[in-house]
């Protein structure tokens, strides 16, 4: 199945006006709206970030049109994007980086993951620690640097 992007543009054309009003770090729609109303199919890799998206609570908004293109993962009130690159799909990095220079050319601030980190868990089975991945801890850091970490229903307290 691939993704309708007539659809999904609609979809955030129709929800533009909310997501602008919550601002960079509350949810202007249900984070997962994507899911069923615009009809967003996720690779594996954009599953796995998104994952760390949410364990982060970093208010991203997967597929969101920016420029004539789409990003993985955007914010467009902190213009803040984050983007899977999987093999099969970013094998013309000459053309990667001219999107990239269009996407920052219009203000906004590009992660890019490769799959393998995406997938990645840095843990030692043999000792029981779990430790966080590399893209958790790159996700964490640039919601805390973009002001994109929304509230935390129930608690006013602040999570790791």
């Amino acid at each position: 199945m691939k993704n309708d992007f007539d659809a999904i543009s609609g979809h955030y054309r129709i929800n533009r006006n909310a997501i602008y009003l919550a601002g960079a770090s509350e949810w202007g729609i249900d984070p997962y709206a994507w899911d069923h109303e615009a009809g967003i199919v996720m690779s594996p890799i954009e599953t796995a970030l998104w994952c760390d998206i949410r364990l982060v609570n970093a208010v991203m908004y997967p597929q969101y049109p920016v420029a004539g293109y789409f990003v993985d993962f955007g914010n467009p009130c902190a213009k803040v994007a984050f983007e899977c690159d999987g093999a099969a799909w970013h094998t013309d990095k000459a053309k990667d980086a001219a999107r990239q220079k269009v996407i920052e050319q219009q203000g906004w601030v590009v992660y890019r993951f490769t799959g393998r980190e995406c997938f990645e868990q840095d843990h030692d089975p043999g000792d029981g620690v779990f430790r966080l991945n590399k893209t958790l801890n790159a996700v964490r850091a640039a919601a805390m640097a973009h002001g994109i970490r929304g509230a935390w229903i129930g608690s006013d307290k602040e999570h790791a």
